[in-house]
């Protein structure tokens, strides 16, 4: 049975090439994660970054880590495995082989709700019944839910030249990530307790009006808040930051552009992350409009 539900609703399934016409007809009804128009918006967002990049992506999702992935993914790395063994099935039952070098990493994620990247990890590809010899770099990144733990990770992976190259493919997949983040309309800040200076992506920086470089501290971004959220942001973060705190942070105000003031609604996403004395070490996280 397929399940067919209005595109106009389901933007993120748009597109896509030929995975992207399987996820629009695949029968979602008894499957774990449910019709695609009752996902969670963390899913969605997920899905959308997976579906429309350009670099081979595959989203892992849940307690069994069922696979979900873009043309690139499959073209270049599934070796000409069949679909219906692949797609919405359990990593580590359907792949194992795969799935114990990647294991180590999902852990890492998993325990510690950072990204962990493989570099230059040698593997034979097939295509066309040819193999390939060749080095591969992914990335595992969290996706995190509504209650921030983490209930995804998404794989990208890249071709490289061997350990000669790794800097170079490194910095391209960087880039390509960041232009998938733009696409989906996702902003992203990493904060520093110590010194209260703030990183934020292109996306990010481009709706407050800060330039590539500039360097940004907290309280220029809580300026850029409207006068009736300012103090409540305020007080969130510094909250989320206190050691006794769960550490999770979300929040909805309306922000405005340094320059030109335009405005826009904004809802925030985030987590502190505490050492081993308890003391926050780093405040990041997920803007969306």
């Amino acid at each position: 049975m397929t399940v067919h539900t209005p595109t106009t609703n389901l933007h993120y399934l748009n597109g896509g090439g030929v995975m992207g016409k399987m996820f629009r007809s695949f029968d979602w009804t008894n499957t774990s994660l449910g019709s695609p128009d009752q996902w969670p918006a963390c899913l969605r967002t997920a899905v959308g970054i997976v579906l429309h990049s350009s670099l081979p992506m595959m989203l892992c999702w849940g307690d069994d880590f069922v696979q979900l992935y873009n043309d690139g993914f499959s073209e270049t790395l599934l070796n000409d495995e069949d679909h219906s063994r692949i797609f919405m099935k359990s990593f580590h039952q359907s792949r194992p082989e795969a799935w114990e070098i990647a294991y180590p990493f999902f852990l890492q994620v998993i325990n510690t709700g950072e990204a962990s990247v493989t570099t230059d990890h040698k593997m034979i590809t097939t295509k066309n019944g040819i193999k390939h010899h060749g080095y591969w770099s992914c990335n595992y990144s969290p996706v995190f839910n509504e209650q921030n733990m983490v209930a995804g990770i998404i794989v990208t992976c890249h071709e490289t030249a061997g350990p000669a190259g790794s800097y170079r493919e490194l910095l391209e997949s960087k880039q390509q990530l960041e232009f998938a983040l733009h696409a989906a309309s996702v902003g992203t800040w990493d904060l520093n307790p110590g010194t209260m200076d703030l990183d934020m992506n292109e996306q990010m920086r481009s709706w407050l009006g800060f330039e590539r470089d500039e360097k940004i501290s907290l309280q220029e971004c809580i300026q850029l808040i409207s006068e009736e959220d300012s103090e409540r942001v305020e007080n969130a973060i510094y909250e989320t930051l206190k050691s006794e705190s769960t550490g999770v942070f979300e929040i909805v105000c309306e922000i405005a552009h340094k320059k030109t003031g335009h405005k826009k609604i904004v809802r925030a996403k985030g987590r502190t992350y505490f050492d081993n004395e308890n003391q926050p070490f780093r405040f990041s996280g997920l803007v969306q409009d």
